[in-house]
């Protein structure tokens, strides 16, 4: 936990930087601290705050700008929580009543009941890739020509896609790309999935033209979970 004038500090850049989107510097804070704090002490208790990721430092500005882990802890710690009046809970409870298949659906219907209570465009990230694990990869054959295949990940995501083979294809070479999968990127978390991996694995462990698609589901599914600007 963060001493109190840390956190006043937190509070401080957060709030100036969500109104102006400009790095915020020692000075700006030392201004709008309800405390009489100097500019140095700031400067140290900022230093401290890059430190454990609550903010960062930005390449054109001395400044800095609230990080996703200080956000966080702005909400979890620094917030006040809203009383919200009881036909807006039973508003949320009778719209999420409803079976959801994947964690993102969940995820989307609360950005869009969000949306209406407030009238203002709501947008929700899901967890950072690094955060996230493959945890299952599965071929399920179709017809004779197509199967889909399903990527499983630990925060119950699940990403299907259909494939229609070429004729060339053989099941064994399909089998072992199953097996590669499995053996080599179940476990690892989205963030360590990149194109050069998948890329490398392709050519050294399955060797075939046609299967390396399959490893696009694995891409997409980590490329959608990045952070938008």
């Amino acid at each position: 936990m963060l001493t109190e004038r840390q956190e006043l500090i937190l509070k401080t850049i957060i709030t100036d930087f969500t109104q102006s989107h400009e790095p915020v510097g020692s000075k700006t804070v030392m201004k709008q601290l309800p405390i009489k704090v100097s500019s140095a002490t700031i400067r140290n208790e900022m230093a401290v705050l890059e430190e454990q990721g609550l903010i960062e430092k930005t390449h054109s500005s001395s400044g800095r700008i609230p990080s996703s882990e200080g956000y966080r802890y702005y909400l979890d710690n620094l917030v006040e929580p809203l009383q919200l009046p009881e036909s807006v809970y039973n508003t949320i409870g009778s719209q999420l009543d409803r079976p959801f298949h994947q964690v993102n659906e969940i995820v989307q219907e609360a950005a869009r009941i969000l949306s209406d209570l407030t009238n203002y465009t709501a947008f929700a990230e899901g967890p950072e890739s690094h955060d996230v694990r493959v945890t299952g990869f599965r071929i399920v054959p179709l017809s004779q020509r197509q199967i889909m295949a399903i990527l499983v990940t630990s925060d119950g995501n699940i990403q299907n896609q259909v494939y229609a083979l070429p004729h060339n294809i053989h099941g064994e070479e399909i089998e072992k790309a199953v097996r590669m999968i499995n053996d080599q990127l179940v476990g690892k978390s989205l963030n360590e999935i990149n194109v050069s991996l998948l890329s490398e694995l392709a050519k050294n462990e399955l060797g075939g033209e046609h299967v390396t698609e399959l490893l696009s589901l694995v891409e997409e599914d980590r490329s959608a979970r990045e952070p938008l600007d």
